[in-house]
């Protein structure tokens, strides 16, 4: 691939990476539907796996507020079609009434699907 290319992909999801981190923050559904893959994965620190569906649930009936999401030591690597970002992000809020406050270190695919950069597969862990 050449760097050209390479510095657009990184562009691109630096980009999907900010947009999915206001959508968080604002629990706007329709931006995450956009950004989430149909047949998403996603591993949580309680060793359960989250689809699309359930993730979209969580922000629409109000299960998960974010008070404050912020991100830092992002690494991005890029392979043909596909991204994965390994990330730390500090988040205050509340998923089903139990306070979340701490670090966490995510990593997330992303995968070009349809001319859309959409998370396909990820996991997270709480930082000690």
């Amino acid at each position: 691939m050449q760097s050209t290319d390479q510095f657009k992909i990184l562009s691109e999801i630096e980009e999907q990476e900010n947009r999915l981190l206001s959508a968080v923050m604002k629990s706007d559904v329709s931006a995450l539907n956009e950004l989430i893959h149909d047949d998403l994965l996603f591993n949580l620190p309680d060793g359960k796996t989250a689809t699309k569906a359930m993730d979209l649930d969580a922000y629409k009936t109000g299960k998960m507020k974010v008070a404050e999401i912020s991100s830092s030591e992002r690494e991005i690597k890029i392979n043909d079609h596909s991204a994965v970002v390994a990330v730390t992000i500090e988040l205050k809020g509340s998923f089903q009434d139990q306070t979340i406050d701490g670090k966490y270190r995510y990593l997330r695919v992303w995968q070009l699907h349809q001319d859309k950069w959409q998370i396909i597969a990820g996991s997270c862990t709480l930082l000690q």
